[in-house]
């Protein structure tokens, strides 16, 4: 997970954080959000307060250099989209950092959305987290209509419904299996850095038979979260790819990415203690995997895949 995502700030925060950056300081009220008092903070001393005026927000000596580092990319992608679609870029519309690679997402998508539309609820718990998203955000609801073109959502979901999400870069120089649409939501991202994305939640590994022949010599990996599911879909992918002639590998979470207990909030997940390696297949892990898997089972613990970034593990790889 980058800095931002971390903090998925508010389009009225990431606005000021620009206006700090252009202009050197800003009088939106933005000092009660968590990310600013980071900023704040002694140990990061990038913005402070005008001394005798806390109306007013400056940027201190290392600011430009931090939003240029961590912000610019991002702040320029968002800004760019919401003006193309005529979203609001003002800073009117409440969205969240999320909501608007959500909203992102749902426009890449939309052509393969349309065809098997739900109904509100299960489309806002699908790529909302909760059932009551869409209903709660009524700018977030009409934006996603929108995009997908259409008045409303159907009464009924349609029956066995499944979607094919892929974002395709142009030139693609490797390939990334995702369990969690997370990654795909930043699929501009993706196609900065010439990488294409599959999306398998759900086990639906089968959609992996229309990856084109052409592209299964590329370097291909599967990113999950390390719990007992998503290293059962390692089985498939993998089976699946072999069977064509393809190799993939598991990418392993950065050292110190956060662990969870297993009965965590909304995770159904749980390792089979009563069986060796939690029933998993050992020869589809290296002993580094092995060894990682085996001390997660042990803590009854599981790492998610949204805990970390994809793309510095990717850069980290050297893949040419």
């Amino acid at each position: 997970m980058d800095l931002i995502s971390k903090y998925n700030l508010s389009w009225r925060v990431l606005k000021a954080l620009y206006t700090l950056f252009e202009e050197g300081k800003t009088n939106a009220k933005i000092g009660d959000d968590h990310f600013i008092s980071h900023l704040m903070s002694p140990s990061k001393r990038l913005l402070k307060y005008r001394m005798g005026n806390h109306n007013i927000i400056e940027m201190r000596s290392g600011y430009k250099d931090f939003y240029e580092a961590e912000l610019a990319e991002s702040m320029e992608a968002y800004n760019e989209f919401l003006i193309a679609h005529d979203l609001e870029a003002d800073a009117r519309r409440n969205y969240t950092e999320s909501d608007i690679e959500t909203l992102m997402f749902v426009k890449e998508q939309a052509a393969e959305l349309r065809t098997n539309l739900t109904t509100q609820e299960a489309f806002s718990t699908e790529f909302f987290d909760s059932a009551k998203y869409l209903k709660q955000k009524d700018s977030v609801r009409k934006a996603v209509l929108t995009l997908l073109q259409v008045d409303d959502f159907p009464d009924e979901s349609p029956k066995n419904h499944l979607w094919r999400f892929v974002v395709d870069a142009p030139e693609p120089r490797m390939i990334v299996i995702c369990e969690n649409l997370a990654n795909l939501k930043r699929g501009w991202k993706a196609k900065k850095k010439q990488i294409t994305l599959w999306y398998v939640g759900g086990n639906n590994t089968k959609i992996l038979n229309d990856i084109p022949s052409n592209q299964l010599s590329l370097p291909i990996y599967y990113s999950c979260d390390w719990d007992y599911n998503g290293l059962l879909i390692f089985n498939s992918v993998k089976r699946i790819l072999e069977s064509r002639g393809a190799s993939v590998e598991i990418l392993l979470p950065p050292a110190h990415t956060k662990r969870l207990r297993v009965d965590s909030p909304n995770h159904k997940s749980r390792w089979k203690h009563g069986e060796d390696f939690s029933g998993l297949n050992k020869k589809n892990f290296n002993q580094e995997e092995r060894n990682l898997i085996e001390e997660l089972i042990e803590v009854d613990q599981w790492i998610e895949e949204e805990a970390w970034d994809l793309f510095p593990t990717i850069a980290a790889l050297s893949i040419p």
